[in-house]
């Protein structure tokens, strides 16, 4: 197990810092430390357990790209950019909660691509952009709940500013949408 805390003068969790450590089983994440680089855990495949503090801001691309005993997940509401990939491939993840009040804007590409054991996830309200391919793979993903449902549209380029309007009312049919029949599209929430 690691403890990272501000004790030890560390802020951030640098790029790469625990790559590959296969024997590494878990991770705490205490307050004062505000970011995880990229790849900071990728393919530490025997993480079953992370905890994440409050002072937490930023979760670098493939920061957990690959940990596949990772089971669940709880994103805390101080966090407002996951890189792309942060979660890809962690096959074991069965459990996402993002923190009430989130100020998480968007969902990148390719996030949680690969999941096969997500079931459900809930959308925070604060979500307006939703990335190209991000629930792609989670082929037992069955439920998506959007906090906020109004305004959504789905576009070709993640420049747009409109689209295709689409309805996130349903749960089951978000959740078919995003991993299959609109998953390379941008899905884009107009906040005017």
């Amino acid at each position: 197990m690691i403890i990272i805390n501000d004790y030890d003068i560390i802020y951030s969790v640098e790029s790469e810092a625990f790559v590959n450590c296969i024997s590494l089983t878990s991770i705490i994440i205490e307050n004062g430390v505000t970011s995880i680089g990229q790849h900071a855990f990728e393919n530490c495949i025997s993480i079953t357990n992370i905890i994440i503090s409050s002072s937490i801001t930023t979760i670098g691309p493939q920061s957990f790209w690959g940990c596949i005993g990772l089971t669940d997940i709880t994103i805390p509401n101080s966090v407002t950019s996951i890189g792309d990939a942060a979660f890809y491939g962690c096959k074991s993840l069965a459990s996402v909660t993002f923190e009430n009040n989130s100020q998480l804007v968007t969902i990148e590409n390719v996030l949680f691509y690969n999941c096969i054991n997500l079931t459900s996830i809930t959308i925070p309200n604060s979500v307006t952009n939703i990335g190209q391919s991000a629930f792609a793979g989670c082929t037992n993903l069955t439920s998506i709940t959007f906090e906020n449902t109004t305004g959504w549209f789905v576009a070709d380029e993640s420049s747009y500013t409109s689209g295709d309007s689409i309805d996130v009312t349903n749960a089951s049919t978000n959740a078919t949408n995003l991993k299959d029949t609109y998953n390379r599209k941008y899905w884009k929430r107009s906040t005017s």
